[in-house]
């Protein structure tokens, strides 16, 4: 359970750096503009720069893409209307999910401009990630009848169980581990799970709330989060049966092979600001910029790769937005990379994402 006393000693520790910079870690920014864009939002990358999102064109029409070699390519599904495009790995095969004609959702697969469904027509399918061999994870049900998490390989679907009630797999590394969320009863609390070498562990079950999984790294550490009783979000790793509590100001998008987390750290006294986690260390990375660029702040932090490059989003004072590609020009001393601190005792619950839900 995140006790009181816990997010107090959190809050008080991260206000003891309330002026920390960054030092030793400097990144070069790249604006990512295609041609014929008029905005484009990135929410994956993989490690050769590639990334899945959404672009809205000239003519005020939101679709969603693939980038890469500095190109836009517009994904529209001939068998139906696109609902999201879930992960893109490093073989630049995408996974998502589309809503056939008689509105059920389905999971694909997009590589080399074509199209191939993840499992038979006859079920309704959900997908999350996909790893570098090709294998997905996500769930798949009889129509009316409660998912249940599901590993997606050559066309065929392995359900892996559950923890008493409807389940759905969330991530998969390169060793072919599963993290997900279950339910612990048919109508009981979502726990998040790791399912590997056949077993199912309830990884969530130690703490008060509902917890969901997010991510797992190919050193088997996942990144996770719980909502408590009283509505708060809390996110948290687990690795090696060990449970550690991130910073409840810290609301985490993506974590690389090396354990390093970007997303957004943001309280009552500050505005959301683009961050970086690492060893137990949070730095804003608007202070990793050399200068002052467009006169923009850095937000949000979406993704990282292993190489450390950081899509992310930046705004100016008047709400003009771009989609910065951050590539790291030097790597940081352990010692010298100081806290970013946020003191608050109160949260701003986020929008739950999509994917990360058990419908």
């Amino acid at each position: 359970m995140v006790s009181f006393m816990m997010r107090v000693v959190l809050l008080a520790f991260m206000a003891a750096n309330l002026t920390a910079k960054c030092h030793g870690l400097t990144y070069d920014v790249t604006e990512i503009k295609p041609d014929g864009v008029f905005n484009i939002y990135a929410s994956e990358m993989n490690n050769h720069g590639e990334f899945i999102g959404v672009a809205t064109t000239p003519s005020l029409q939101t679709e969603y893409v693939v980038y890469r070699n500095g190109k836009v390519e517009y994904v529209k599904h001939p068998g139906g209307t696109i609902d999201e495009l879930a992960a893109i790995n490093d073989r630049g095969e995408v996974v998502g999910t589309y809503t056939t004609d008689d509105q059920r959702w389905h999971a694909f697969i997009y590589r080399e401009g074509k199209f191939d469904d993840l499992c038979d027509l006859e079920l309704v399918s959900f997908v999350a990630d996909i790893n570098d061999s090709g294998q997905a994870v996500g769930y798949a049900s009889v129509y009316n009848t409660a998912p249940k998490a599901a590993l997606f390989e050559n066309g065929q679907v392995v359900y892996i169980g559950d923890l008493g009630g409807e389940s759905s797999g969330q991530s998969i590394n390169n060793l072919g581990s599963i993290i997900g969320s279950s339910r612990a009863s048919t109508f009981g609390k979502h726990h998040a799970f790791l399912y590997r070498n056949g077993v199912m562990q309830d990884i969530g079950t130690a703490l008060s709330g509902h917890s969901f999984a997010m991510s797992i790294n190919d050193m088997g550490v996942a990144l996770c989060y719980v909502i408590d009783p009283l509505g708060q979000l809390i996110y948290y790793t687990f690795a090696e049966g060990q449970i550690t509590m991130l910073s409840p100001d810290f609301y985490a998008n993506s974590m690389n092979n090396h354990g390093v987390a970007v997303g957004t750290i943001q309280s009552l006294s500050i505005s959301p600001h683009g961050c970086i986690y690492d060893n137990g260390l949070y730095t804003d990375l608007n202070s990793c910029l050399e200068s002052d660029v467009h006169g923009m702040t850095i937000h949000n932090a979406m993704s990282i790769n292993d190489l450390g490059q950081i899509m992310c989003e930046a705004y100016s004072d008047s709400g003009d937005s771009e989609l910065w590609l951050l590539t790291p020009r030097t790597v940081p001393e352990p010692a010298s990379v100081l806290v970013m601190a946020v003191p608050s005792l109160l949260l701003v619950v986020r929008r739950q994402k999509k994917r990360s839900t058990v419908n």
